[in-house]
């Protein structure tokens, strides 16, 4: 019996170094993924067998998980709802999701991996309003969506859904924006003068995606003879009106803000037929000699911030 007991120890033996040479293999074999799989998957640029599906799923846990069921508290058919989630959107969105929504046609809409989300493809409408307000606040983790809660506040996001909503259901018609010329850029100089790093200032923040390389952009989104006190507009590049992100000192210092609004003075006013002052036609009931007062809405444009800017901001209007 002798043999036989020392047979039984030998197999155990040799059964306990064999299950910690598996254990020892499979962490050797763990350890090589751990350290060649993550920049593997960093540079690949195709999708993996159930790798988009995968994703899909992990986006839809985690908005269950955070997004809650918040109702828009926004009037979705408001037009500047909708006009103010368009400029926001044209300025923070469109270069990666496209002027349509459709992941198409944006400035990195092509050089994105994983590739922008169709905003108006059946997916993105079967998501709650709940859900696309926190993944445009909340940003997605490796994946190129960035969260800008630090830029715009609740209001803005709930506008920049209603504008997804209306790309979606086919009234909203994208905004031209000017591309800026070669001249435009080339005034852009960090060595320069105020004006010159001013310009730097300007396109490094992407404010020419809205406003055109020059102040050129359509509509309300035209910078034109500027007449705002520095107090007043740096109120307003802080806090971010109707659409526009606001910019605090971590985004923006004090002298990158001054020498921004240098070079925003610089922006000349429209040409436009003038009444010489000694010949300007008296109002009603105005003495003699007295200019006709220069009709609202004239060649100065005024900017203002509304109160609802940011939570708590009593607007800018009054400064100065």
């Amino acid at each position: 019996m002798t043999w036989l007991a020392q047979l039984g120890r030998s197999i155990r033996g040799n059964g306990r170094a064999f299950a910690a040479g598996i254990i020892i293999g499979f962490a050797i074999i763990g350890g090589g993924a751990a350290i060649v799989l993550p920049p593997w998957l960093l540079t690949h640029r195709s999708n993996l067998p159930g790798e988009a599906a995968y994703g899909d799923v992990a986006v839809s846990l985690a908005a269950m998980l955070h997004a809650g069921s918040s109702a828009s508290p926004v009037q979705a058919s408001d037009r500047g709802v909708i006009e103010r989630g368009q400029y926001a959107y044209t300025g923070s969105c469109a270069q990666c999701h496209g002027p349509a929504g459709d992941g198409k046609n944006g400035a990195l809409s092509k050089a994105l991996f994983p590739p922008a989300t169709d905003l108006t493809s059946g997916d993105a409408k079967e998501k709650s309003d709940a859900t696309l307000f926190w993944i445009t606040k909340q940003g997605l983790s490796f994946t190129a969506m960035p969260g800008f809660a630090g830029q715009y506040n609740d209001q803005t996001i709930w506008a920049i859904v209603a504008y997804m909503r209306a790309l979606q259901n086919g009234p909203a018609k994208a905004l031209v924006i000017p591309t800026p010329t070669g001249g435009q850029l080339a005034q852009a100089n960090i060595a320069g003068d105020a004006v010159a790093r001013g310009a730097a200032v300007y396109f490094a923040q992407g404010c020419e995606a809205c406003h055109g390389g020059s102040g050129n952009g359509p509509g309300e989104l035209r910078l034109r003879a500027i007449s705002t006190n520095d107090a007043q507009l740096s109120c307003v590049l802080r806090n971010g009106p109707n659409g526009m992100p606001g910019y605090d000192t971590a985004t923006m210092t004090d002298a990158q803000l001054r020498d921004l609004i240098a070079f925003l003075r610089t922006l000349a006013p429209p040409e436009q037929p003038r009444v010489p002052r000694a010949e300007a036609t008296p109002a009603a009931g105005a003495p003699q000699g007295t200019p006709s007062p220069r009709p609202a809405g004239g060649d100065r444009q005024s900017y203002s911030s509304p109160a609802s800017a940011q939570p708590g901001f009593a607007g800018c209007s009054g400064l100065g």
